[in-house]
């Protein structure tokens, strides 16, 4: 594992997570392979799908560290640890702390359904232009005089209601599920960014996304016993008003035994101030916890994401995560992390990213691979020429 993290095997960026599938796909393979689905082969031990896309070096690999993973003396979790982390759980007691929000739940199932089903079909009336497969038989010629469905037909009701809130919170949101933002899918958009301005943005991200499937699927895996799946009526849209936050001053908080044990940086970029503002940003995020989730969240064990300003003094509360697998420890590993001392008179450990590391070769989340639909219109660019080159073709077909 050493070596994939280091960047050592051909065709495997550095820097990668344990946490994250590593993958490298033969030349062959012309479609990919998300790294959800790898997460699940290993875990249900599907070898013809692993075997098919994956190396036998980084196969053995993943096996041993999947392995690895599973040894750590883990804390239990439950159903109930999961569901407390998702957004209208916590959100509604810490408004004081967190960014201004609004909940739409519960979902409607044709809604579900759409974000579940393969191909990218936005509305007839956005500025995104739909697009799907053809066959080797068909042409955009045969499909002349032919209007296709709008998906938003099938959830009117949702569709205006989405709109509405996005007006009501400025016009710009950033867009999640129960627990996770669409991060890996932001370079689909225009400006890299989370932003969305209009329902279709967001169907755009949530439909392009590999952590959104997550939530959909898997948000229960690491879960002790027989974990019912989510119901319907559990699923939620969560918008976030939009502001234009420094990544630079995100942190990632881990907490034991309801002691905050380590604070890492979320960006994978060095920031030379960072290590001067050390002793503020290990504070506020103290703060943050002590005044506000210390004795207040229920869970033992948690991460907590923190934005913070040292100019203004202040700290804010953007999202918790279940202590398990599928949270990223970022600068730590889990094992580091279960093993780490609580109530010491240290403090937690803070980690930056340091001026002479390299933790990717690529943009964060480039292990994510891009939807299906769209892998055949790349002509092999990268995926920075290759967004840029969609971006201004869609912008083309939208006027058609």
């Amino acid at each position: 594992m050493e070596a994939i993290a280091a960047g050592a095997v051909d065709g495997v960026p550095a820097g990668w997570s344990q946490n994250m599938a590593l993958l490298e796909l033969p030349p062959d393979d012309a479609h990919g392979v998300s790294s959800t689905k790898i997460r699940e082969a290993l875990k249900t031990g599907d070898q013809a799908l692993l075997k098919r896309n994956l190396t036998p070096y980084v196969l053995e690999a993943l096996q041993s560290d999947s392995k690895q993973v599973d040894l750590l003396p883990w804390p239990t979790l439950t159903r109930q640890d999961v569901m407390r982390c998702s957004f209208s759980h916590w959100h509604p007691r810490f408004k004081s702390v967190s960014p201004r929000a609004r909940v739409i739940k519960p979902l409607p199932l044709p809604f579900l359904h759409y974000l579940n089903e393969d191909g990218l079909m936005l509305p007839q009336d956005s500025g995104v232009k739909r697009f799907h497969d053809l066959s080797d038989s068909e042409s955009e010629f045969e499909d002349e005089g032919f209007e296709e469905e709008d998906p938003t037909d099938a959830f009117k009701a949702l569709h205006t209601l989405i709109a509405s809130e996005v007006a009501a919170l400025g016009g710009s949101v950033v867009p999640k599920l129960n627990w996770s933002a669409p991060k890996d899918a932001v370079w689909i958009t225009a400006d890299k960014t989370l932003k969305c301005t209009e329902p279709s943005d967001i169907y755009l991200l949530l439909k392009s996304s590999d952590f959104i499937v997550h939530d959909l699927e898997h948000a229960f895996d690491y879960c002790s016993g027989e974990v019912s799946p989510l119901a319907a009526e559990e699923h939620e849209l969560v918008l976030k008003k939009w502001f234009n936050a420094q990544p630079s001053m995100e942190f990632r908080c881990f907490v034991r035994d309801k002691h905050l044990v380590a604070i890492s940086q979320r960006d994978i970029n060095h920031y030379d101030f960072l290590e001067s503002q050390a002793v503020q940003i290990a504070k506020l995020s103290a703060r943050l916890f002590q005044e506000h989730l210390q004795d207040k969240f229920e869970s033992e064990h948690y991460a907590f994401d923190a934005y913070i300003s040292v100019a203004q003094d202040k700290v804010w509360l953007m999202d918790i995560s279940p202590c398990a697998p599928s949270t990223d420890a970022l600068l730590f590993s889990w094992q580091e992390l279960l093993a780490l001392p609580t109530n010491t008179a240290a403090g937690p450990e803070i980690r930056f990213v340091s001026k002479d590391t390299v933790l990717s070769q690529g943009p964060q989340y480039s292990a994510h691979q891009v939807p299906f639909d769209l892998i055949d219109a790349s002509e092999g660019v990268d995926v920075a020429e290759f967004a840029r080159s969609f971006q201004t073709k869609l912008a083309s077909a939208a006027l058609d």
